[in-house]
Order: C-alpha cells, then sequence, then structure tokens
C-alpha cells in the first residue's frame, strides 16, 4: 500500500510534519495521530537543514508538507533526505486554513496548518527541485 493509496482514516495513524519556512528561520509543527505537537524552529542553514531532519526521522514522520516560497524552501532538500514531501501552493495553504477556520497567521500556526494539510489531504508527492504545478 502507498501512501497515496490511505483513506482520510488511515491518515489519521501518521505522523505528519508541516514546515514553514522562512529566510532565516524554518518552524516545524509535527502531527502524531491527529494532535499537534509543540511548534520547533531551526535555523534556515545547512546545519540547522541537518538538525531538522533528525528531528523528522526520530519522530518517524512520514510525510512533510510546505509552502513553495521562492528561493527559501529549495535549500531543504528533504526530498534527499528520502523524506515523503509535498509542496504547496500558498493559495492552497491559505484556503485551508481559511477551511479550518485559522485566523491568527504566525510561523507556528502556519507549520501547525501545513501539518494538518499533510494529514488530511490527498498526498502529491513532490520533488523540491522540480517545479511544481
Amino acid at each position: 500500500m502507498s501512501l497515496t493509496d490511505l483513506t482520510p482514516l488511515d491518515n489519521q495513524n501518521m505522523t505528519s510534519a508541516g514546515i514553514d519556512v522562512s529566510h532565516k528561520i524554518v518552524t516545524v509543527a509535527i502531527n502524531r495521530e491527529g494532535r499537534i505537537g509543540k511548534p520547533r524552529e531551526f535555523k534556515n542553514t545547512p546545519q540547522g537543514h541537518r538538525a531538522l531532519i533528525r528531528a523528522l526521522r526520530k519522530a518517524q514522520v512520514s510525510r512533510v508538507c510546505l509552502e513553495a516560497t521562492g528561493l527559501y524552501h529549495l535549500d531543504l532538500a528533504l526530498d534527499d533526505a528520502g523524506l515523503d514531501l509535498m509542496v504547496i501552493n500558498p493559495k492552497a495553504a491559505k484556503r485551508f486554513a481559511q477551511a479550518i477556520q485559522t485566523r491568527t497567521k504566525t510561523d507556528a500556526v502556519d507549520a501547525a496548518v501545513l501539518a494538518e494539510f499533510a494529514q488530511r489531504m490527498p498526498f502529491q508527492p513532490c520533488n523540491a527541485r522540480m517545479p511544481w504545478s
């Protein structure tokens, strides 16, 4: 069974992560069985990326969701780390946040919304180095 074959009920048992990427900081929220943990911040540097990947592996994250953020998200290389990655259009993330009635806009909230998106929505794998539609 692949991740794309999962039904919404099956998704509730997986661990997903949402990552909000900015110029200097990468904020990650991990959704474990429908519960969002405390968001963590990492520097947006190669050393910070390695620490982020270690944290995602330790948490046994099944899929990762982040927004397309110009050039900032391209350096993460999560696909190179063997993590299932979904890069979504920022407008889709905004509309999803509105649909689940999220009104606050912070990096931590954005990361949590992306983790929830990864949990609830059909998985569309993306190579972060390739263009998306």
